[in-house]
């Protein structure tokens, strides 16, 4: 399971990486994706999977707390999507190319720190 969590964590540092090192064409990439009804079930339930995935894990971590934190929010941002109507998700992935370059490299430093600390509090 801990293999889980480092896994995890390269792969969001990895987009926290790619989010600073080219914001304009992450946003690009959000902007130009099509949200259809499958995929917000599938973005939903794959999040939900991922966060009981980190709470079962999260006693063989070094962060047990701060790693079942980030686990309910990733099942809270499950259950968010699946209460949110697609267009409204739709509408905010195509506004997502308009903010400042400053915001998505925010973003993706954020995105890196937490990718960084699962993969810390993993090893």
């Amino acid at each position: 399971m801990v293999i889980f969590v480092m896994i995890l964590g390269f792969l969001i540092a990895a987009a926290g990486v790619y989010g600073l090192a080219a914001p304009s064409r992450m946003a690009a990439l959000a902007g130009g994706m099509q949200f259809s009804e499958g995929l917000r079930y599938l973005a939903a339930y794959g999040r939900m999977l991922i966060g009981i995935v980190l709470f079962f894990a999260a006693y063989q971590t070094k962060f047990s707390v701060v790693i079942q934190v980030l686990a309910m929010f990733s099942v809270f941002a499950g259950v968010f999507v699946l209460v949110v109507r697609r267009e409204t998700i739709q509408a905010w992935m195509e506004r997502v190319p308009a903010w400042p370059p400053g915001a998505l490299r925010a973003i993706g430093a954020f995105a890196l720190a937490l990718g960084a600390l699962l993969v810390y509090a993993a090893t």
